[in-house]
């Protein structure tokens, strides 16, 4: 016999002994799921950034050489800073750290120019791989220039860009 989803509910709340008098899955949640709350207020660890407006933590600066988008990705995914895990970003995170009244200085080829990252990121150069792939040969990266998205092959070296992590709480 079935177990109906109200009664399957009940069942797992009893299980992880979240059941209560009231129903399972009442106005306020059970301490459990409440935590989550907790983590803002814990300190990002050093050498990163937390954004309060995504709730995603980045490093503070970018890998600090040109590579292509698998040597960005593994990159990231190697990385133990904080003791967590890292990946690259999607292209809308990316988008989102982007700020146009916010100047810092990056370059390219050895000439300064300008950057708009949020959050005090330092950026060694103004393209950043995203995880974001397009097809099955390209990535898109994200111009902090301008603000702008490309999609060179993820084998390319002509394009500067670097390796900004991300992780999520």
């Amino acid at each position: 016999m079935r177990a109906r989803l109200p009664e399957l509910r009940l069942l797992t709340a009893m299980a992880l002994g979240l059941a209560t008098a009231g129903p399972v899955l009442g106005d306020s949640p059970p301490p459990l799921f409440a935590a989550k709350s907790n983590l803002a207020a814990r300190p990002a660890p050093a050498g990163t950034v937390r954004d309060p407006q995504t709730d995603l933590t980045w490093t503070q600066s970018d890998n600090g050489s040109d590579v292509n988008w698998e040597q960005a990705k593994n990159y990231c995914d190697g990385l133990a800073l904080g003791g967590y895990r890292w990946t690259l970003p999607t292209i809308e995170q990316l988008e989102k750290l982007y700020d146009a009244s916010v100047s810092a200085d990056c370059s390219v080829g050895g000439k300064r120019i300008t950057c708009h990252p949020r959050l005090g990121i330092h950026l060694t150069a103004p393209w950043v791989w995203s995880g974001t792939e397009k097809g099955s040969l390209a990535s898109w990266s994200f111009a902090f220039p301008a603000g702008a998205f490309n999609s060179p092959a993820r084998s390319d070296f002509a394009s500067p860009g670097r390796s900004l992590c991300v992780r999520r709480h």
